[in-house]
Parts: structure tokens; C-alpha cells; sequence
């Protein structure tokens, strides 16, 4: 009551604000232990001393968050490390649960997540720890039920019961059942089709199925559950296929087991099941089977073209996590505008499209917002020289831009030229920690930067998956990304926030460095005997044109470090775009000063260019007046990795732009545009200034 009452309400505010700020960051391999999730984990009693019932409900929850946030972040590191990266690690870890849930007083607190936490070891291949864990939660069963003794009233998690006979037997069988039921779900998917393990694996395998088998063994007239551990290993890739297990269906066909899993068909049986649901009603099977046709190749990069025709149908029309939409935009790139993966064309504009696709995979009702759909009827085909790709209905005055000052080495390159990727614990602890601060930055950026080559394919989801969660856009140079033997091809991936849908989403779009640099093709082919993806006769083709992107009313373009050289590309986005952003990693900074001053004035666009912080000279560069107002930003030397936020009035640029003539006055903010400048119209901003 009073003033007590409302300190405890800020307490409890308080506790749970720092676990969910803990949620919405990328987890540190390195401070697992220090995190605020463990540190409320390890508090001795409660999380607070009163004894009010309030505080008592709020301890809890407040200690499940915190044991949730601990296997969600090792959930992130085991997909984005090699396991070898972070072995230290993961002992603590194990050794924190054994300390902390583990226990005879915990172990209701966190009942449900221990099949979580045995799946997490045995998904790792760790048996030895998944046997530890098994064997450690039945003792505590049995401890409790020594202490409690027979026919004594108890309360677990707030439930009266009274200790029967068979009482810890229907619980120790019931964790039993649920322990089967992780263990075959998390199975590695990397090994489902492998056979036999090595002896040693086996082993630990062995042990720890026969000590399940053997407590259901216990319990088979109370709970009636036949398990033989035979049965396990050929479950395993069913519990797969039916996009059941840990690892969902869309991610497992890019891992060793894609080939397999993929020839396992009854295209007669499913094309039944597709004409059925198609004559019911509940999905339209010509889009859902024009988005399986379409995205054949993008899905199934890892299985052979001459299988890629067995895809089963099942796994997208029943599946438990469907394709999101900012998946089916990165598989499907006509959602967004560009040409499809197939080569076809469709009949939709891309906001119906994508709209389409997005109904038919996630089964549910979906119109493109009426702004969108008046954005797409307002397309000027007449232009043949530009892509306009137009993505969010919402439109912006200001917008703020976020830089990465970020050091790749050397090493790194050369680890990525030849698929090999420096993915180690201190690469990933430094773009975690740069995420982070992006995250915490106040105002929240629109967008972050990130150097060309800079963000391993690997991990790009786990951070895109960060920064939309928090409404930032990500626009990041990506490693070389290998195909057909010795082709290799550098990109920028863009992950946009988009509304078109009628909430908010992104799209996830990838646009590639069309010819790599004179210096990088000469080590590509002498050293790694790498050729480019793309020729140098597609490179000028119509089909490889820069797109320029018009984002929630913001037109920019995207060039990747020695395309910035190209007069003629860089003139192209003249008049069309209000910032042109460049991603590089450039040692010439004498050469890049010059081209980046340049082109904020010949363009008269903001540029942005963000490179490797080994070199620096990352700046934000405005086409203004005064000379001491054209770098915004500018980042040069030290020791350390850091973020920068710029901001940049896009509503001034457009108004001044506007004006009829190109006569200066007094007080204008920026120098005039230069001969032969004409505004695009969805630029124009009226009264002009």
C-alpha cells in the first residue's frame, strides 16, 4: 500500500525491463555467466525478500525469463559458432544449470524447459552432458520424493496434489516421455542420413537411450509407452520431414542432410492433398505452386539441380514455422520488384505478389495496404534506364543513419576467398558488441552500415533478426558467397522494414558487387583460382542495372566500394535519389575522398560511405552551402569498434531541389544542382525553399 506499494512496482518494473532489454540484444559468448538473466538465477532466495504474493509471482517470472533469455542466447551461439569456438563456454553453461535449475528446490520452477535444455545437448552432439542432465533431473525427482515421503499433502507450482504411491512415478515418467520427445527432435541435422557414429558417440548414445529406456521400463504399466532405442535414429528424419524437430524444415534443406531429406516424395499422394485443399478453398494451389516453381533454386541450393524437382510440397502446406515474409521476399525476389529466380514473370504487381505468396505459405488472409497498391498503379513503366524497387508506404522527413566503424583483417578476406570463413568466438564478440550499441543508440536509427565483406554470411540472420525486431533497417556488405565449383560473388544485403502487407514486416534483398576490383580479381584467380559469378558482358546489361530503392518515401541507391569509380553509374542515380550509400573496403582513401566529394555534388545527393576500419575515412557527405557543413559525419583511426548516428534532412534537400531555377540566394542550405539535373517527380516537394 502507499508508497511501499508503488516502490514495489518499480522494483519489479525495473527487473523485468533489464532481462527484456537483455532479450532484444545479441548474446555475448563471453558474459554468460555476468548477464542479468544469470545473475537473477543465482540469487539466493527470491528475487526480493518481502513475502508479499505479488513479489513472490514476480520472482518467479522474473526467474524463468532469465532462465528462458540463458538458453535462448546459447540457442544463437550454437547456430551461429562452430562448436569448437566456444567449448568453454558451453562447461560453464552446463555447470550453471546443474548449479542453478537442476536442484531439488528449482526443479518445478523450470520443468518445462528441461527437454529444452537436454536438446540443446544432444543438438550439439554432446551425449555425454545430455546423459548427465537425464540423470541429474531423475535424482532430483528421487530426492524430493525421499524428503517428501508417502502421503503427505504438497504444492507444486501452485497446485495442491497429495504424494500417492505412484505420485513420482507419473512425474518421472512424464519428464521421461518429454526427454524421448526432445531427443528426437533435436537430433543434429547435419547427421540425420550418416548411419553409423563413431564408437565413442555411439557409446554415449547408447548410455544415455538405455537410461531412458530403462525408466520408462519402470513405469510401462502406469503410463502403457513402448520405446525401443532402436527406433530413435530412423524417427529422427521422419520428425524432420514433417518440419517437427528443433531445426525447422526451410533451414534444414540448406544443411548436408538437404539431399536425402529432399528424395523423399509421393508426388501422387501430394498432389492430391494440393487439389483438395485448392477445392475447399483454403489455399490458392496455383500461387502456392508458382512460388515452389519460382523459388526452386534459391531453396534448394544445396541439393543437386537434377533433384530439385522431388521437393515435397508438405513441409510448406503444413508447416509449424512457415516461411516468414521477409523470407519469401529474399527467395522470391519479384516481391520486391526484381526479376524472379526462375526467369519468369508474373501477372501481379510485387505488393500483390508478395501478398499472394505470403497468404498461400502462412495461411492466412492478407491485402496489400491501399497505399501500396496506389504506389505499385503509379509505376512509371516509361523509364528504361531505372529499377525503382518500392518497399513501406510510410514516408519520412528526416532520416537517421547509423556507421559501423569495424576492422576486418586481412585473414578474414582470405579466409572467406577460399569457403572457409573466419567464424571465431572474438570476430563474433565484436559485431555482437557493435549490434548492441546500434540498438541502444537514442533517437533509434533508420538504418545501420555495415563495410563491404564485413558480416559472414552465417550470421547475417541472427543480426538482421535483432535490428528489424527494433524497427532498423540493415544494410551491410556480405562475404563471398560460393557456387558451381569456383564462382564467387561479393554482395550487399539489404533487410528493409516494409508495411506493404498491412503490418509491419521486412523484405530481405540482396544486390550484387557486378565486377569485383582490379587488385581482388587479380588475388582471386592467381591465389584462389575464383572466377566472378557475373561477366563482364551481364555486368552491362539492362537486366544488372542499379536498382534505386524507394523506402517509406526515402529514394536512395547502393553502390559497393570500385563501383563508385563508374561516372556513369554514379550519374545515374542523378536527380533520382536523395542519398547514395556505398559500401567499401579501400585502402586509395585520397582517390574515395575525391569520389565521395564529388559525387555529393554531381549527384547532389547525400553519400555515405562506410569502410573497413583499418583504413577509416567513413563519412556522411552533404552537397551543402558552407564547407564546414558538408561532412555530417566523418570517422577516422582508433583502437576500438564503434557506432555513429548522422541525420539527414531529406524534406530540406527535396524542397531545395525543387525550385524552377537554379539561381542561389542568401541563405540556402546547400550549393546549387548541377547543368543538366532533373528532379524525379515523386521527389518533387512543394512550396520549393
Amino acid at each position: 500500500q502507499g508508497r511501499a506499494g508503488l516502490d514495489l512496482l518499480d522494483s519489479i518494473e525495473k527487473e523485468i525491463y533489464e532481462l527484456s532489454s537483455e532479450h532484444r540484444l545479441m548474446p555475448s559468448p563471453d558474459q554468460l555467466e555476468h548477464s542479468t538473466a544469470a545473475k537473477v538465477l543465482s540469487a539466493a532466495g527470491s528475487v526480493g525478500e518481502s513475502a508479499d504474493t505479488l513479489r513472490k509471482a514476480d520472482g518467479l517470472t522474473i526467474r524463468r525469463l532469465g532462465w528462458s533469455l540463458q538458453l535462448r542466447h546459447v540457442e544463437t551461439l550454437a547456430r551461429d559458432l562452430p562448436p569448437s569456438q566456444w567449448k568453454e563456454q558451453r562447461e560453464e553453461f552446463y555447470q550453471f544449470a546443474h548449479n542453478h535449475i537442476l536442484r531439488a528446490d528449482k526443479l518445478f520452477e523450470h520443468f518445462s524447459y528441461l527437454p529444452r535444455l537436454l536438446g540443446f545437448a544432444i543438438s550439439m552432439n554432446e551425449w555425454q552432458q545430455a546423459e548427465r542432465i537425464a540423470v541429474k533431473s531423475y535424482q532430483t525427482i528421487e530426492t524430493l520424493a525421499s524428503e517428501v515421503g508417502k502421503s503427505k499433502n504438497v504444492k507444486i507450482n501452485g497446485c495442491d496434489a497429495k504424494a500417492l504411491k505412484d505420485f513420482w512415478g507419473y512425474i518421472k515418467g512424464t519428464l521421461t516421455w518429454l526427454f524421448i520427445d526432445a531427443a528426437t527432435r533435436y537430433y543434429d541435422p547435419e547427421k540425420l542420413f550418416l548411419g553409423e557414429r563413431s564408437t565413442k558417440k555411439k557409446r554415449l548414445a547408447d548410455l544415455f537411450l538405455n537410461q531412458i529406456s530403462e525408466n520408462l521400463t519402470d513405469f510401462e504399466a502406469l503410463l502403457d509407452l513402448r520405446f525401443d532405442v532402436a527406433d530413435f535414429e530412423t524417427k529422427a528424419p521422419l520428425v524432420a520431414s514433417a518440419d517437427l524437430a528443433k531445426e525447422a524444415y526451410k533451414h534444414i534443406v540448406n544443411s548436408r542432410s538437404a539431399e536425402e531429406l529432399v528424395g523423399k516424395r509421393d508426388t501422387k499422394k501430394e498432389k492430391q492433398i494440393l487439389k483438395l485443399l485448392g477445392n475447399a478453398g483454403l489455399l490458392d494451389a496455383d500461387t502456392f505452386e508458382q512460388f515452389i516453381s519460382s523459388t526452386r533454386n534459391t531453396r534448394l541450393g544445396k541439393v543437386a539441380k537434377g533433384s530439385r524437382k522431388n521437393d515435397s510440397y508438405l513441409p510448406y502446406l503444413f508447416p509449424t514455422r512457415p516461411l516468414s515474409p521477409a523470407e519469401i521476399s529474399e527467395l522470391a525476389p519479384e516481391c520486391v520488384g526484381l526479376p524472379s529466380a526462375s526467369g519468369k514473370s508474373t501477372n501481379y504487381r510485387p505488393a500483390v505478389t508478395w501478398a499472394k505468396y505470403t497468404q498461400a505459405l502462412r495461411g492466412v488472409w492478407i491485402k496489400p495496404t491501399l497505399l501500396a497498391a496506389e504506389q505499385d498503379a503509379n509505376d512509371k513503366t516509361s523509364s528504361k534506364r531505372r529499377t525503382y524497387l518500392k518497399i513501406g508506404t510510410d514516408s519520412k522527413d528526416k532520416i537517421i543513419v547509423a556507421l559501423t566503424n569495424l576492422r576486418t583483417e586481412d585473414s578474414d578476406w582470405a579466409a572467406t576467398a577460399c569457403d572457409k570463413p573466419n567464424l571465431s568466438r572474438k570476430r563474433y564478440q565484436k559485431i555482437s558488441n557493435l549490434v548492441n550499441d546500434t540498438l541502444k543508440l537514442r533517437p533509434r536509427p533508420d538504418y545501420v552500415l555495415f563495410p563491404e565483406l564485413s558480416i559472414p554470411l552465417r550470421w547475417l540472420n541472427s543480426i538482421a533478426t535483432r535490428l528489424s525486431a527494433a524497427g532498423i533497417s540493415l544494410i551491410a556488405g556480405t562475404e563471398y558467397r560460393h557456387s558451381d565449383g569456383n564462382k564467387i560473388l561479393s554482395e550487399a544485403a539489404l533487410v528493409l522494414a516494409d508495411n506493404r502487407l498491412g503490418y509491419p514486416t521486412f523484405v530481405k534483398i540482396r544486390q550484387p558487387k557486378l565486377e569485383p576490383a582490379v587488385g581482388e580479381d587479380k588475388e582471386l584467380t592467381v591465389k584462389f583460382g575464383r572466377e566472378w559469378a557475373i561477366s563482364e558482358k551481364d555486368a552491362r546489361s539492362p537486366k544488372f542495372a542499379k536498382p534505386i530503392y524507394i523506402h517509406n518515401g526515402v529514394n536512395f541507391g547502393v553502390m559497393v566500394c570500385s563501383e563508385l569509380q563508374n561516372s556513369k553509374a554514379r550519374i545515374h542515380f542523378q536527380g533520382a535519389v536523395d542519398a547514395l550509400m556505398v559500401l567499401s573496403w579501400n585502402r586509395d582513401l585520397d582517390t574515395f575522398a575525391s569520389l565521395i566529394e564529388s559525387a555529393a555534388l554531381d549527384v547532389h545527393a547525400y553519400t555515405i560511405l562506410v569502410n573497413n576500419r583499418k583504413y577509416g575515412d567513413s563519412r556522411v557527405r552533404s552537397p551543402a552551402k558552407e564547407s564546414f557543413l558538408r561532412d555530417i559525419a566523418r570517422l577516422r583511426g582508433g583502437d576500438n569498434d564503434f557506432v555513429v548516428a548522422a541525420t539527414l534532412d531529406i524534406a530540406a534537400l527535396r524542397a531545395f531541389q525543387s525550385r524552377a531555377k537554379r539561381w542561389p540566394e542568401e541563405g540556402d542550405k546547400f550549393k546549387p544542382v548541377p547543368e543538366g539535373f532533373v528532379l524525379q517527380g515523386d521527389r518533387r516537394k512543394l512550396p520549393p525553399k
